[in-house]
C-alpha cells in the first residue's frame, strides 16, 4: 500500500484480514503481509495529530506493517523497490498516494491550484470565467475562512447542490446562493479495529472503536446516497437549502450515550449562512454528547433552517 492518507490507511486496515480469509482455503493465510509505505516520517501527515494514536494502535492490532520515509523508486511484477535500494516482495500494489482533479480542467482558462482544482467565488463561478461553474473535486471553493473544501463526498454533494441551482438561477436571472458547507469533521474506518471520528480541522477525536464504526457504517450504507428512484424527492434533497429529514435514530444506542454534555465542539461561531446544517450531521454530535457552536444572530432567515437544541 503506497501512501498513507486517508484512502491508504483505510485499505491498509481492511485488507489484511480480508487477504487472510482468501489465502486461508489454500493454507496460505500465514504468508499474508500487508505493508503500508509513507514518504513522511509519520503516518498520516495529512491528518494532523489529533487522530494518529488510534490510527497508529489500529494498525498494530491489526497487523499492518507501516515503513516511514519511504519513496518509491519503481514497481515490477513481483517487487516494488524504494530509492535506498530497499526491495519488498508484492504480489499486490495499491497506489493511493494523492489525488488530482480531472484534466478537463485543464481546458478552462483560470487558476488552478496545486491539486488541478479550479478557483471559484463565493457562488462557485470560476474565478474568470463566470459562466463556468465548478463543483467536486475540480473546485477549490473556500470551506470557512483559511480553509479550502477537501476532495471528499462531505464537500463534494454540497458543492455540486449549490453549483447545480446556482447555474440554473443564473440562466432564469433567480437569486444565487453562497456555498456554505457543514462543520468539518471526518470518519475513518479502521477495519476490524473500529473507526475514528473526528471534529474540526484540528480532526480531534470524538469517537474511536466500535463506536465510530457504527456511525461510519451508517455513512457509508445509508446517508450518502441519492433517492434516485424517487424523482420528487431527489430534487428536493437537490436544493442548497435541504436539511435531511429522515429519520437515522436506529443505532441510536449503539452509540456513546455517556458522553459528557458540557463538551464543546472546537469550532468558531458559524456565520448566518452557515447555520443551514445536516440534520442528520446534528443527530450525530448529539448522540456522542457534542454541542454545535450557534451565533446570537441567525441573519435572514433560510429555508429548513436547523434551530439550536437543548441537551439533554
Amino acid at each position: 500500500m503506497v501512501g498513507s492518507g486517508f484512502t491508504g490507511l483505510e485499505m491498509a486496515a481492511e485488507l489484511r484480514d480480508r487477504l487472510r480469509a482468501v489465502a486461508a482455503p489454500h493454507g496460505a493465510a500465514d504468508e499474508v503481509r500487508v505493508v503500508l509505505l509513507e514518504r513522511d516520517t509519520a503516518i498520516g501527515p495529512g491528518l494532523g495529530a489529533g487522530p494518529r494514536p488510534v490510527i497508529a494502535e489500529a494498525l498494530d492490532r491489526l497487523g499492518v506493517e507501516t515503513v516511514l520515509g519511504a519513496t518509491v523508486a519503481a514497481v515490477t511484477e513481483d517487487t516494488v523497490r524504494l530509492t535506498d535500494g530497499t526491495r519488498i516482495p508484492a504480489r499486490l500494489v495499491v497506489w493511493t498516494a494523492g489525488m488530482r482533479a480531472h484534466p478537463l480542467t485543464e481546458q478552462i482558462p483560470a487558476a488552478r491550484d496545486r491539486l488541478g482544482r479550479l478557483a471559484v467565488d463565493a457562488y462557485l463561478r470560476v474565478d474568470g470565467v463566470p459562466q463556468v461553474y465548478a463543483a467536486g473535486d475540480t473546485a477549490a471553493a473556500t470551506a470557512e475562512p483559511g480553509r479550502v473544501v477537501m476532495q471528499s463526498c462531505q464537500h463534494a454533494i454540497p458543492l455540486c447542490r449549490h453549483a447545480g441551482h446556482n447555474a440554473a438561477a443564473d440562466l432564469l436571472g433567480a437569486p444565487q446562493t453562497v456555498f456554505a458547507p457543514a462543520p468539518y469533521v471526518t470518519c475513518m474506518d479502521l477495519g476490524g479495529a473500529g473507526a475514528v471520528f473526528t471534529t474540526g480541522w484540528e480532526r480531534t477525536v470524538a469517537l474511536a472503536g466500535a463506536e465510530a464504526k457504527t456511525l461510519k457504517r451508517n455513512i457509508t450504507e445509508r446517508w450518502i446516497y441519492p433517492p434516485v428512484h424517487d424523482a420528487p424527492e431527489l430534487m428536493r434533497q437537490a436544493d442548497p437549502g435541504y436539511v435531511n429529514g429522515g429519520s437515522e435514530r436506529a443505532d441510536r444506542d449503539a452509540l456513546v450515550a455517556s458522553r459528557t454534555a458540557n463538551q464543546r465542539y472546537s469550532q468558531p461561531c458559524w456565520g448566518p449562512a452557515r447555520s443551514r446544517i445536516s440534520s442528520s450531521l446534528e443527530r450525530e454530535f448529539f448522540r456522542i454528547g457534542l454541542r454545535l457552536p450557534r451565533c446570537a444572530a441567525y441573519g435572514p432567515p433560510v429555508r429548513r433552517a436547523v434551530r439550536p437544541y437543548a441537551m439533554r
